[in-house]
């Protein structure tokens, strides 16, 4: 009898956790990860929403250019994920590179870190003091220089 009492007393302790634990206020994780997900599915309908617009575009583009695609992709379905879509691969394209600038942070340990001449990093950022860097602030990293093969010297005997 003793047994059933303290079962009895254990399971309503969990009943009433169980019933506490659903009006309790959201954990702020729970939270968290609840707009995460929110945010995450409003992407993905913009994604989708830009794929058709840039099919549509492609298929305008081609219209003008007097050759329609042979097989046109078909448009991706209303309630489609992110993740289904194919990611084209992008073509090597050389563009500037960016750096945010960090607390401790100077234009020569920058210019030091992307292995370029200060002189290069100042010249490719004319708008910034080198006195008044602040902390987030966006610099353009030029690309490094390949070196150039020096001409063959000849021996002379």
């Amino acid at each position: 009898m003793k047994r059933k009492l303290e079962t009895l007393s254990i399971a309503a302790t969990l009943f009433l956790a169980a019933a506490e634990a659903k009006d309790a206020p959201e954990s702020p994780v729970a939270r968290e990860v609840r707009d995460l997900r929110a945010v995450v599915e409003r992407q993905a309908k913009q994604i989708d929403l830009l794929t058709q617009q840039v099919l549509k575009l492609s298929q305008i583009v081609a219209e003008k250019q007097g050759a329609l695609p042979a097989d046109p992709a078909p448009e991706p379905a209303a309630g489609a994920q992110a993740a289904e879509f194919a990611i084209p691969k992008a073509e090597a394209v050389p563009t500037a590179r960016h750096h945010v600038v960090v607390k401790g942070e100077t234009l020569t340990s920058i210019a030091k870190s992307y292995n370029i001449p200060l002189a290069d990093l100042l010249k490719a950022n004319k708008e910034v003091n080198p006195a008044k860097l602040q902390i987030g602030q966006s610099l353009t990293i030029p690309t490094a220089k390949t070196p150039e093969q020096p001409a063959e010297k000849k021996e002379t005997p």
